[in-house]
């Protein structure tokens, strides 16, 4: 092994190591709050692990519907993967978000494996995992139990691959499995991974002539594609209007009067992908400096050298098409923490490309300037309360493990526990937190009410000893009750004790009038 070698080979070992610690030291706790999703897809998958069966009592399913039947959905992997984790480790925050953070730390290997493939560097492949190890943005979506930061690795792999199989044509097979396993990770690969397919065959069709040789191998990946969607084709077919109904409830044509403006909207959502102030919440400041002087740089080199086909024309197409999914969709920010995660890599690829083509990259007070820039950058943000101040864009919610708790200690000296419906989702925490019996809860006549939405969700109204109700107008209508109300949503009434998160309050817990 060589000095230069050997050198890489430690340097890429300790970005790894930077990454999964800060991937998954305090796991569980940080960031503070649990989603509806997180505590679904646990549940999900405690419930398979004790019936075989979803929340809902569907054998092995291939689409759930936790929270409305009109807006199932496929993706699936994240739940199913989780399932070990959920079985060795029981169910809790740390169980859900494990698979999170070993996605996470995977894709900076594939990432380096990646950018040193298109670049033909070891140096620009190690900055672009260093940047993403770093990344706000990856490192959130590694520490919450969210499907979509599963995209990003399946993604990269499949590119990574199929680069690879231009040579070593047996690579294909392995490229076809994480292909088609990429749709049941998040909805974006409907959109991204056709077009990436269609593009990255237009691009290197000129080195395709080595696939002739190889018709067994390539019929081969053909038919595990395929076979590999086809379940998912055959669900879209025979229940088309509520396999499309999260697309449509989520569509920003939805918010557009005027259809002639739709496209024009749609064109801007894209360009704020890269010109939003969140991206300073999502990036470090170094890393969107070196984003746009590597697009610069790609842009000067692709008009000067005319590529019309090379892999850096390739590469800004792939990143605009990372931003479709997110463009069409009525978005509370830009760029979209899940709907935009196609963008990760591709803007640390860049980035580290722009970075390295710097004339001074290779000066040691560069590269100190550099590391006192990343480290006063990570130091603004821990103290301007990353990660919760990104909570409410993937609906992290407080308190819940704390009442939770609370009903198991003393829910039995109650008939009914009322729950207030001044939050999202509640019945999946207490089924989550207090680990209820799936086969108990397959049996259990759950009151659900669709939402007014434009494709409904469902809110649970009952189930059990459960009552889900606003509770400024529901209390005291039992006897024997335990309410759980949001601050001062019981006027003049005294809590026999509150719930506090930092020291605010974020439950009251009463009992019926006398």
């Amino acid at each position: 092994m060589n000095k230069s070698h050997k050198y890489s080979l430690i340097s890429i070992q300790g970005v790894l190591l930077l990454g999964a610690i800060l991937r998954f030291a305090l796991l569980g706790s940080i960031p503070r709050g649990f989603s509806v999703d997180e505590a679904a897809k646990g549940y999900n998958a405690y419930s398979i692990i004790k019936t075989g069966k979803d929340m809902r009592g569907n054998f092995l399913p291939l689409r759930f519907t936790d929270f409305s039947d009109k807006r199932p959905y496929t993706i699936i992997l994240y739940t199913y993967l989780s399932i070990p984790f959920v079985a060795v480790l029981g169910l809790n925050e740390t169980s859900v978000r494990l698979l999170a953070a070993a996605v996470g730390t995977l894709t900076l290997a594939i990432l380096y494996l990646l950018t040193k493939k298109v670049f033909n560097s070891k140096t620009v492949g190690l900055l672009a995992a260093f940047l993403l190890s770093i990344s706000p943005w990856h490192i959130l979506m590694s520490r919450v139990g969210l499907e979509a930061v599963i995209f990003p690795l399946l993604f990269l792999t499949t590119w990574y691959l199929l680069i690879i199989s231009l040579k070593k044509t047996g690579y294909i097979v392995l490229a076809s499995v994480t292909l088609f396993l990429s749709f049941y990770s998040y909805q974006t690969s409907y959109v991204i991974m056709p077009i990436f397919l269609a593009l990255f065959f237009i691009f290197h069709r000129d080195k395709l002539n080595s696939y002739k040789t190889k018709q067994k191998l390539i019929i081969l990946a053909m038919l595990i594609t395929v076979i590999g969607i086809l379940p998912l084709i055959t669900l879209y077919i025979t229940d088309f209007t509520n396999m499309t109904g999260h697309f449509h409830g989520e569509s920003i044509s939805n918010l557009v009067k005027n259809k002639a403006l739709f496209p024009l909207l749609v064109l801007t959502q894209m360009v704020f992908h890269y010109i939003s102030l969140q991206l300073l919440l999502l990036y470090h400041i170094p890393t969107l400096i070196g984003f746009y002087f590597g697009l610069l740089l790609l842009i000067k080199k692709i008009y000067k050298k005319k590529l019309i086909f090379g892999k850096e024309l390739f590469l800004l197409l792939m990143l605009v098409t990372a931003t479709i999914p997110s463009a069409f969709s009525a978005n509370s920010s830009i760029p979209n923490l899940t709907r935009s995660i196609g963008m990760l890599g591709i803007v640390e690829m860049v980035a580290a490309y722009g970075i390295y083509k710097y004339k001074k990259y290779h000066s040691p007070a560069f590269r100190k300037l550099f590391a006192l820039a990343i480290f006063l950058n990570s130091t603004a943000m821990i103290y301007f309360g990353y990660p919760e101040n990104l909570g409410p864009y993937i609906w992290l919610q407080y308190g819940f493990k704390e009442v939770a708790k609370y009903v198991e200690n003393v829910g039995n000296k109650y008939d009914k526990i009322v729950i207030t419906n001044k939050a999202n989702q509640p019945f999946i925490y207490f089924l989550f937190y207090n680990k209820f019996p799936p086969e108990k809860f397959h049996k259990e006549k759950v009151i659900r009410e669709y939402t007014s939405n434009f494709t409904p969700y469902e809110t649970v109204k009952s189930f059990n000893k459960y009552i889900f109700c606003d509770i400024s107008t529901c209390y005291n209508n039992y006897d024997n009750a335990l309410y759980i109300a949001r601050p001062n949503e019981v006027e003049a009434t005294m809590p026999i004790a509150n719930i506090k998160i930092k020291n605010k309050e974020v439950f009251s817990i009463l009992t019926s009038k006398k």
